[in-house]
């Protein structure tokens, strides 16, 4: 046993990140690369570098002190008689509760927070800088749902623990920084994971294509003017997802070769106000602004302020409900000026000391950087099918074509300038989503790509764009992929007008750099006397093409809108958020109420909560057991009332007390049946109304998601202003009340005030939030009546097509798109997470299982695999497969497993909604495998089929919740949680889909 002395200074001057089992540890990319100090079961996950346990072996619960045991750390530090485990113990002593000094011989200092000795571990193996993650303290460990963390009630204290940790650390010289962007610590500094260890990702192994590593060059420093300049500059940055600190990088150069007084910070820095304050800037420039405007509102109005949006127009319906609270506004793209108070128009640009030619060998002939959409890759695969393309880097790419020639995922800022100036051709393709911009102004302006690499010395080559040939005349431009194709061809046999090209396009690149932009932002918002003055705009050349919006010409003022009140301050999800459905039906006679049905039951199994229907009667109507006959099976619960002048209103109060939690990752979606009222005849424009809320709100769950981390509601068809209907309350409402609701923000309100009156439920959002806080998914300021013709021949229908091709898609999880090979194979296909597999097949062996009904299984993998698997225990199983389709993989991997492992595998084609099915299965099986429809009802039909054939085990696939399966309409996970309920259990999930739980059932329990 190694004595802890032996560890003393071993990574002297070193970075050391600790890790606890928060959700947080997730995002630690490539840990291996790192020294890092785990707790307790982070081997789930990886092997940690040292592992430290200070619980003991009975106060792990199910599997977790499994994990321990299999860790491959170098090193397991405890106090503690652990038993038998896999690595090297190392014996210390408990020092003082709450200590805080260096120590002494074998003795590390604790709380009831494993992580804080990790801490002091890191700092007696000599690290410098220590950084925190996984220490979230928020609710559910990386692994699973586990529920209310057991030292939540303690958060004070243990934050008060960790900085008098972090202050006496730093008298040491030691820096400690939280990694989490999710933790409820507040003491410590915050970092970025990537600006921490402040390394580049390494190139692609494959032999080609590759990116060249050269040398580092000592960076050029940039020569500060030698006059002085007296002004005094702070600049809040903010850390872009694609790009990262390119922004900030290109205005610290700028500031430094201006010779400015400048200071900066990140716009999360704790210590932000304090920062600022110390500097006593002459101006506040904030780069993007969104995160800073919700964390910070009115804290700097001692200050001069101005914001760069450089996400415009994607984002204009976003930044322009906060805009207004910056004293001057710089936009990216002319286009959305007018939507700004006091807006001056500044493109972005290239940073000198990063993107120049260095005269390097162009080794590469076309390539492209930049994330994923549908437009680039079918530019892209055109040019890499015709031969013509050597890289990309980014994605992620869906075609294997393109796979194949990706460099990376993505590359740092200097990586990117380095692969410029190896590169002959960067082709640039926009980006095609706009993520806040409901009325679609088309953009005008370039992106930086264009900019950085033509300074790099290549030759850009870009889709068409109105700002493009003003900048640079010579640009070449294309429509199309042939055109695309067929550019390319000419340049790479003309490779004299390839190079004048390039010298052309260069030449036009003065008055690009950083610094000329941030000359005209002290300018434009100082001015010669210190007080905010006024520059010209350009002239934008879109505004005369057909469908553009006309810009506001050169020269020209945007009236100053009157002050608005700031939203709300962001709320992230800690984990994919529990969905509710509260939904109120007048089943009028007819078959109207059954149409909206129809259109619910195809989207319900978004809903992994509770669903909540209200239903009223009257004479008119059916009764409420048609209702619940036409949804018997999805797991409805109902509220019943007789119809009067109140309508929906009745019901709502009820449904809500239902659902009330202010759990802050739990919502609720609120609708009713429309259109009910016409029958028998339903208004075809009543009836198009009545779709595009469906559509709208429940079939981009992306998009639902994103505006709920900032918004208390969210929904469609947002009319502004009071109506005599609505008694005059609030001055806004969603016409046609399809809305979803935040829980943290809503249940903290009087949410149970609920006008009684006709339409008194589209009334309701709007008397207890104001528009700020709340957002919208389509149509926002809507002054038209949607049911009506004329507004969906001009106005609609447009939209919704427009909406359509802006959809985004929930990324297919790689490991699912293609799936991890299980003990060493690739065939056949297994979509399934390997840890998660071989914790069903380990269990299915010690159930002394011999006969398996597996449903749902298209490639035959699984299947496969548990031959194989018994027959190297020397074990017998005989597998059936319920399945509706016919499979050639699942056909010959049967074939396989059959001669190979001499196993009995079956197919019976059908589904457990198929009368006379059971009489085709044998009588009992000792296991079941449920991994077929993933819907609610179906899955529940399955576990019913399962139970009736007296199994001791049932394995279920996919319980995981994740933003993949609400996309996906997958519910297994309601339907888990209600099995867990009922049966003894367990799981195991290790990521962001998947997910196995099993029931253990004694014989006869069916």
């Amino acid at each position: 046993m190694d004595q802890l002395a032996t560890y003393q200074g071993r990574h002297d001057g070193e970075s050391i990140v600790v890790c606890g089992c928060g959700p947080s540890l997730t995002e630690l990319a490539e840990p291996r690369r790192w020294v890092t100090i785990g707790v307790n079961d982070v081997s789930r996950l990886f092997d940690p570098s040292y592992l430290v346990v200070v619980n003991p072996r009975s106060q792990f619960k199910g599997d977790r002190f499994r994990h321990v045991e299999g860790s491959k750390a170098q090193a397991l530090f405890t106090q503690l008689d652990l038993g038998p485990v896999g690595p090297p113990v190392v014996r210390f002593k408990l020092g003082q509760f709450g200590g805080t000094d260096s120590g002494h011989g074998s003795v590390l200092h604790y709380t009831q927070n494993s992580p804080y000795v990790a801490v002091c571990l890191a700092a007696y193996l000599g690290a410098r800088r220590i950084g925190l993650i996984g220490v979230d303290l928020t609710d559910h460990h990386f692994f699973a749902k586990t529920g209310r963390h057991p030292l939540a009630s303690r958060l004070a204290q243990i934050d008060r623990e960790y900085r008098a940790l972090a202050e006496a650390l730093g008298k040491r010289g030691i820096e400690l920084v939280n990694l989490s962007a999710v933790s409820r610590l507040q003491s410590l500094q915050r970092a970025r994971v990537a600006d921490f260890f402040e390394a580049r990702p390494a190139a692609s192994a494959r032999a080609a294509p590759q990116l060249v590593s050269l040398p580092t060059r000592e960076e050029p420093q940039a020569q500060p003017s030698c006059r002085p300049d007296t002004r005094r500059l702070f600049v809040v940055n903010y850390h872009f997802v694609s790009c990262g600190d390119v922004f900030a990088d290109g205005l610290r150069h700028a500031a430094r070769e201006m010779g400015l007084t400048y200071d900066e910070a990140a716009w999360d820095d704790t210590l932000l106000p304090a920062k600022i304050e110390r500097f006593r800037p002459d101006l506040v420039l904030v780069v993007h602004g969104r995160r800073f405007a919700q964390k910070w509102r009115g804290r700097f109005k001692a200050f001069k302020t101005a914001v760069w949006l450089v996400d415009e127009p994607y984002e204009v319906d976003d930044t322009a409900k906060w805009s207004i609270g910056f004293d001057t506004v710089f936009v990216n793209d002319p286009a959305t000026l007018a939507r700004h108070r006091n807006a001056h128009c500044l493109p972005v640009c290239f940073d000198p000391s990063v993107h120049r030619d260095e005269g390097l060998r162009r080794i590469h002939g076309v390539g492209f950087i930049g994330g994923f959409n549908a437009t680039r890759e079918r530019f892209l695969l055109a040019l890499a099918e015709a031969g013509l393309l050597g890289y990309v880097v980014g994605g992620p790419w869906r075609a294997p074509a393109l796979r194949r020639l990706c460099l990376s995922a993505n590359l740092p800022a200097r990586d990117t300038a380095r692969l410029y100036q190896q590169t002959e051709i960067v082709l640039n393709v926009f980006r095609e989503t706009h993520h806040f911009n409901a009325q679609h102004i088309p953009a005008a302006s370039m992106n930086p790509r264009i900019y950085e690499a033509l300074a790099c010395g290549a030759v850009v080559l870009t889709e068409r764009r109105a700002e493009v040939a003003n900048v640079f005349p010579q640009m070449p431009q294309f429509d199309t992929p042939d055109e695309l194709v067929a550019t390319v061809q000419a340049l790479r046999a003309d490779r004299a007008r390839l190079q004048q090209l390039g010298a052309e396009c260069r030449a036009h690149l003065a008055g690009h750099a950083y610094r000329d932009r941030l000359e005209k932002v002290l300018a434009t918002a100082l001015g010669q006397d210190g007080v905010v003055g006024s520059v010209e705009t350009p002239r934008a050349t879109a505004a005369s093409e057909p469908g553009r919006s006309a810009l506001r010409p050169a020269g020209a003022t945007v009236t100053p809108l009157a002050p608005r009140p700031r939203v709300a301050e962001p709320l992230p999800f800690s984990t994919t958020p529990r969905r509710n459905l509260i939904y109120h039906v007048w089943p009028v006679r007819g078959t109207t109420w059954k149409w909206n049905l129809d259109e619910l039951k195809r989207r319900i199994d978004l809903f992994n909560g509770r669903r909540v229907i209200g239903v009223v009667c009257d004479q008119r109507s059916e009764e409420a057991e048609a209702v619940q006959a036409y949804l018997d099976g999805h797991g409805c619960e109902f509220v019943v009332m007789r119809n009067d002048q109140r309508g929906e209103s009745a019901t709502f109060g009820e449904m809500l007390e239902r659902v009330a939690s202010t759990d802050p990752d739990e919502l609720s979606f609120y609708a009713h049946a429309k259109g009910v009222k016409y029958e028998p005849q339903l208004p075809r424009s009543v009836k198009r109304w009545a779709e595009v809320q469906y559509a709208v709100t429940l079939d981009d769950w992306s998009a639902v998601k994103d505006q709920l981390q900032r918004f208390a509601m969210t929904g469609i068809f947002r009319k502004h202003g009071r109506f005599a209907n609505h008694h005059n309350l609030g001055d806004w409402h969603y016409s046609g009340t399809f809305f979803w609701m935040r829980h943290a923000s809503v249940f903290a309100r009087n949410w149970r005030d609920v006008p009684q009156f006709y339409g008194g439920v589209e009334a309701w959002p709007g008397m207890h939030f104001g528009r700020h806080e709340t957002g919208c998914l389509l149509m926002d300021n809507l002054r038209e009546l949607p049911y009506q013709d004329r507004f969906w021949a001009h106005k609609g229908d447009p939209a919704m097509k427009l909406w359509k091709s802006s959809l985004r898609n929930v990324p297919v999880p790689p490991d699912l798109a293609q799936p991890l090979p299980f003990d060493g194979h690739v065939a056949p296909r297994l979509e399934q997470k390997p840890e998660e597999f071989g914790f069903w097949i380990d269990r299915l062996l010690r159930s002394g299982a011999a006969s398996l009904l597996s449903i749902g299984s298209p490639c035959g993998g699984a299947e496969w695999h548990v031959a194989r698997v018994f027959h190297q225990h020397g074990r017998s199983i005989s597998i059936t497969t319920l399945d509706t389709r016919e499979s050639a993989q699942r056909t010959a991997a049967f074939a396989d497993a059959r001669e190979r492992f001499g196993q009995t595998l079956d197919l019976v084609m059908g589904d457990s909604s198929m009368p006379g099915l059971r009489e085709r299965l044998a009588g009992r099986y000792d296991a079941v495998y449920i991994d077929g429809d993933h819907g609610y009802l179906a899955c529940r039909r399955d576990v019913q089929l399962a139970r009736s054939l007296n199994p001791q085990l049932i394995g279920l696939h996919d319980i995981v919740d994740s933003d993949w399966h609400a996309a996906s309409r997958c519910c297994v996970s309601r339907v888990w949680d209600e099995l867990k309920r009922e049966h003894a259990s367990e799981e195991m999930q290790s990521g962001v889909w998947g997910g196995v739980g099993l029931l253990t059932l004694p014989r006869g329990a069916a």
